[in-house]
């Protein structure tokens, strides 16, 4: 029988799932689920999780897997009985190896590179950047969730493209085509005698905050489009970021920076100065964009149990995971 290791990135927006076999880190079975942000999805973290190594593991024996390693943003790695509910939840799948339960940017390091110490900045539901030795975090920089830190991210980024479609349509501030564009997203009736700005006050406080993120597309594409708030917008986003990845550094040279998250990974406009940036701080860096942390807590897992993470390993693993 087969070996095989699970690895979950449970982020704000969604939460993947991964099956690799223990030999060559092919994936044999994935998963998805809702968010599981504690501070910003709503819902159950653990079940979210347990749904999605549910549909990874199928109807493969839980008994093959020989260990695991949860990602996780919102606190729960450093809250006890969060961290309890997650590993209960998962041993009622039958699964007899308790999982590592870490942080999230851990995890984003370990899918970029087999490099066991480097800077990662991952940027997606949330922001923060760390520097990583083993499974490790040295220093942390942001990562304070969407109510008071995780500048630059995508709720951050919905969050402000809201805010100053509110002001422009209160006449409090400079005309933007994020008021219409977001007016549309949101799927509101725009007619004469309706007070939109009402109508997007009611449309974001009846959602999770982790869901705002979704509107960060809607403002890099203004800004694409010439719209000059949008375009502030996305220069204050890639500034934060690399603010925060250099606080994390502090005095130290990295070797490698990885960038992840579904900002860094989609949004170019912020992607290509955040690594403009990188570039001229750490000339001598190497710098790698990954997108799945899933493929890193699996990563992990495999290094727990002893065993090497070449880089054949973690391409079949991050190929997997885009599959």
């Amino acid at each position: 029988m087969s070996i095989h290791f699970i690895g979950v990135d449970a982020g704000g927006t969604g939460t993947r799932a991964l099956l690799a076999t223990a030999e060559d880190g092919r994936v044999v079975g994935r998963g998805v689920g809702p968010g599981a942000n504690a501070w910003s999805s709503g819902g159950s973290a653990a079940d979210a999780i347990a749904g999605a190594v549910a549909a990874a593991l199928g109807e493969r024996d839980p008994t093959s897997v020989a260990g695991g390693c949860i990602a996780v943003a919102g606190g729960i790695s450093s809250v006890p009985e969060r961290t309890a509910e997650v590993v209960a939840a998962w041993r009622s799948l039958g699964l007899t190896h308790d999982p590592q339960v870490v942080i999230d940017v851990v995890a984003a390091f370990a899918a970029g590179t087999t490099a066991e110490r480097g800077l990662v900045l991952a940027a997606g539901t949330g922001a923060i950047a760390a520097f990583i030795d083993g499974d490790s975090m040295v220093r942390r920089a942001g990562g304070r969730g969407w109510l008071v830190g995780d500048e630059g991210s995508a709720v951050w980024l919905g969050v402000e493209g809201v805010r100053a479609a509110l002001l422009a349509l209160d006449r409090r501030g400079p005309s933007t085509s994020l008021a219409e564009a977001i007016s549309v997203a949101l799927g509101l009736n725009t007619g004469p005698d309706v007070d939109v700005a009402t109508r997007i006050t009611d449309a974001v406080y009846g959602q999770a905050p982790a869901l705002l993120g979704r509107l960060a597309p809607l403002v890099v594409a203004e800004g694409d489009r010439g719209d000059q708030v949008a375009l502030a917008l996305v220069a204050r986003a890639s500034d934060h970021l690399l603010e925060t990845a250099i606080a994390a550094a502090g005095d130290e040279e990295p070797a490698v920076v990885v960038l992840g998250g579904s900002v860094l990974h989609g949004a170019h406009a912020i992607s290509e100065r955040v690594r403009a940036g990188v570039h001229e701080h750490w000339p001598d860096a190497e710098v790698v964009r990954t997108g799945s942390g899933e493929a890193g807590a699996v990563a992990l897992a495999i290094r727990a149990a002893g065993m090497e993470v070449t880089r054949t390993v973690l391409r079949h693993l991050r190929e997997g995971a885009r599959a």
